[in-house]
């Protein structure tokens, strides 16, 4: 009997121990969905770049909506993504950043707005070689 109640408590604690183990490792996420009337041109882009280097990349960012203003921010993947900075700069050179933004004027579906942009590449000395790719999202 002992042994019974024994193996019926060991029973109960592995099921908890696994339902806290299917706790511990979940994950909830927020997606907000909405329609955006900004875009950048290109989409995408390849550059080969030397270590060291710094490399600008000019794009255009497309309004089709009232006016806004929006910042940039990126992911980097490669061999090692902490040695490529990556910023971005308005004609006249100011800097775009989240407490910084770029103002958009207002545009059309037929004729959007456009702005230019300049993206700052820079490439540390001590960055690995190999393939890398920069996100590039825009944000209000």
């Amino acid at each position: 009997m002992q042994m019974k109640k024994l193996s019926i408590v060991l029973y109960f604690a592995l099921i908890a121990i696994g339902v806290g183990a299917s706790i511990l490792y979940s994950i909830k996420g927020t997606v907000e969905v909405f329609d955006s009337n900004v875009t950048i041109s290109p989409q995408s882009f390849s550059v080969d770049v030397a270590k060291g280097v710094k490399y600008v990349k000019q794009i255009k960012v497309n309004n089709s909506g009232s006016s806004v203003c929006v910042y940039f921010e990126d992911v980097v993947e490669g061999p090692t993504p902490g040695k490529i900075d990556v910023s971005y700069k308005d004609e006249q050179g100011n800097s775009i950043y989240s407490s910084k933004k770029l103002c958009l004027p207002e545009g059309s579906k037929e004729n959007p707005s456009q702005t230019r942009v300049n993206v700052h590449i820079d490439v540390k000395k001590d960055a690995a070689e190999g393939k890398y790719s920069i996100y590039i999202f825009i944000r209000t």
